[in-house]
């Protein structure tokens, strides 16, 4: 049954680590990303039991940082994917800063979310938005999934952090925007440009 694999709000333990301590501990690219992590989420009111869809775990940056917020987190990727992306240990970090109780995975798709409608609160994609295949379609289940006046966390690597990433990695897709792809969906939009990442709140109206 899905809804066994999302955190219950009851289970939560109270969290001693916020977001600078956890960047102190962790290092790294949550390190760097943590300030824009941090004033991002400021603008969003998280009620106790909001629930969010993390769409593309990776090391689980996102993931950590709403956990650390106070969301409830059910995170994924494809099942199946042989990435890199796909491979790091999210839970390893999660648990050094003590919020692996607090993030569930499942195996699933952003181009066919195998969850009810109006199911989520937020959905929230860090990086991962670039890579799906058929972009529309994405955005067509996300916002299926979404509840009545839910947001889309969305966010995306700035040119300068691209030309970071293509240093290592000279075929890395590019960076995309959102936006491209809203004109048929009725949403509001919010616009965020920070030191790494370009960010987008899209909210379901």
């Amino acid at each position: 049954m899905v809804s066994s694999l999302i955190p219950d709000c009851k289970e939560l333990r109270v969290y001693r680590v916020n977001i600078e301590q956890a960047a102190e501990i962790l290092g790294g690219k949550f390190q760097v990303l943590a300030p824009s992590f941090k004033s991002l989420l400021e603008k969003i009111d998280v009620k106790k039991g909001t629930k969010v869809l993390d769409i593309g775990t990776g090391d689980g940056k996102l993931a950590i940082a709403l956990a650390l917020k106070g969301f409830l987190v059910l995170t994924g990727e494809p099942r199946g994917d042989t990435s890199k992306y796909a491979k790091q240990n999210w839970h390893e970090n999660a648990s050094k800063v003590k919020v692996d109780h607090h993030i569930k995975f499942q195996h699933f798709s952003a181009e066919n979310l195998p969850f009810d409608d109006e199911k989520f609160d937020y959905v929230s994609l860090y990086g991962s938005f670039h890579h799906f295949e058929h972009k529309k379609k994405a955005i067509q289940e996300i916002l299926r999934v979404l509840k009545n006046q839910g947001k889309i966390i969305l966010i995306e690597p700035n040119d300068q952090m691209m030309q970071k990433i293509r240093a290592t990695h000279p075929d890395h897709p590019d960076a995309d925007d959102p936006r491209k792809y809203l004109g048929d969906f009725a949403v509001k939009v919010d616009f965020y440009q920070f030191d790494k990442v370009n960010a987008f709140i899209i909210k379901k109206i």
